[in-house]
């Protein structure tokens, strides 16, 4: 089940401890779980930016998506970014991060604007499911 994070509070921060432990951990004045956890709260309302969207097995967080206007400044023209994309190690190969971004295209049809970025830095985890309508680099995504 892919769901709005908000309506699952007690798991913000075992969320935020996953995309930490899949993006930051090694990272040099990366962001912490402490970091993270305000930056998911924010999303408080569906199908409104930013949005955090959160993939469900057995009631327990098996990954994550967020749709956010842009953190990287280097980039600052490029939006809405797709961040933070996470699958459990153990739940990978079973299309829960394609589910996860056709909901969250989905949910932006409803809610922005047409341009989406997926960072090229993405790591190789992410890289696999790329979708045809997207690419490693910005995209005009279909109406």
């Amino acid at each position: 089940m892919i769901s709005n994070l908000f309506h699952y509070p007690q798991l913000v921060k075992p969320v935020a401890k996953m995309i930490h432990d899949e993006f930051w951990v090694n990272a040099v004045d990366g962001m912490s779980v402490a970091d993270l956890v305000p930056h998911l709260k924010t999303a408080k309302v569906a199908q409104q930016m930013p949005l955090s969207l959160i993939a469900l097995v057995d009631g327990e967080p098996a990954g994550c998506v967020d749709l956010i206007e842009n953190d990287d400044e280097k980039r600052a023209y490029l939006r809405p970014w797709l961040a933070a994309m996470v699958v459990r190690a153990d739940l990978r190969g079973r299309a829960l991060a394609r589910r996860s971004s056709a909901h969250c295209w989905t949910m932006r049809a409803q809610c922005i604007s047409q341009r989406c970025i997926l960072a090229p830095t993405a790591p190789a985890s992410m890289r696999a499911w790329v979708p045809p309508c997207m690419s490693m680099s910005e995209t005009t995504l279909p109406s």
